[in-house]
């Protein structure tokens, strides 16, 4: 499935770079008469070339935050001059520069509306490159049928090497058949309509980290624990804290702009602090000696 996947998208390839995460879909950027969602490859920009907007931005009804990507398989006139099936799925893409092996699975929320019995698709892997091929050493790919209210999907990544990977990559589909190639899934239909939010990489050194991704946050360790300074309360929010192996170790609801996590029954370590909030998700790694 992989290789007649990537060989689809290959005609795109020489437009996308690497992206920075932008898991919740807040940040978007409009095009020529489209909006893209910042740091994940699409193909609305070939609009110049036939193609239809198979992208969107869901503002009424997102699954989190202010918004949602949508991808709507569509009927794609230019297509079959490009080699391409006149089906047309929505589609998104993103390489993050990653080398940890410690990413255990991928979640996010989903809303599908599967015309005749179509299928979606979620691929993820971590691969390397080795000098002459990429190597893949870790994947986990999903099908996702009918799901008519936004729900949560857990997707394990299964390891096939102890390598250390260079590049994490995703891909959503609204339709599974045509970008696959394989005919044996449910054919792929119009108007299948795949909306994704709030995707989170579970494992202590999940890429992007480092950055809040919130205005007037600031997360921190100090002799006390751990410091979750905000510059105003942060209503109906929520803290996390992971250990190195992924495992929750306490969580709690935000009543103040300066809270604190005690250290105590914590050891010395590494652990993930995330910041749930209505506005978006703030994660950071700290230190605790």
């Amino acid at each position: 499935m992989k290789k007649t996947l990537l060989g689809i998208l290959a005609f795109a390839s020489f437009s996308f770079a690497a992206a920075q995460t932008n898991l919740s879909f807040e940040a978007w950027t409009a095009g020529a008469g489209y909006d893209d969602p910042d740091d994940w490859f699409t193909l609305n920009e070939f609009g110049a070339f036939g193609l239809p907007i198979t992208v969107s931005k869901e503002t009424a009804a997102p699954g989190g935050g202010s918004a949602s990507v949508v991808m709507t398989t569509t009927l794609c006139a230019a297509c079959p001059a490009l080699s391409i099936p006149d089906t047309l799925p929505g589609l998104i893409s993103q390489d993050i520069p990653y080398t940890g092996t410690d990413i255990t699975s991928i979640d996010f929320s989903y809303l599908y509306n599967a015309v005749s019995g179509d299928e979606a698709l979620f691929f993820a892997e971590l691969t390397m490159w080795d000098g002459t091929q990429t190597v893949t050493i870790a994947e986990g790919a999903i099908n996702l049928a009918n799901q008519t209210t936004w729900s949560t999907m857990n997707v394990p990544l299964i390891y096939g090497t102890s390598d250390t990977p260079d590049t994490l990559s995703m891909f959503f589909s609204s339709s599974v058949a045509v970008i696959t190639g394989d005919y044996s899934y449910p054919q792929s239909q119009f108007g299948s309509e795949l909306k994704i939010d709030d995707i989170v990489i579970n494992g202590i050194f999940s890429v992007g980290v480092e950055e809040l991704g919130l205005e007037g946050v600031n997360i921190y360790a100090n002799d006390n624990g751990i410091v979750i300074n905000t510059e105003e309360v942060l209503a109906n929010s929520t803290f996390e804290v992971y250990n190195i192996a992924g495992k929750l170790i306490t969580s709690n609801t935000v009543l103040s702009t300066y809270e604190v996590v005690s250290n105590e029954g914590f050891v010395s370590g590494i652990y993930l602090v995330k910041l749930n909030t209505p506005q978006g998700v703030a994660t950071k790694k700290v230190f605790l000696k």
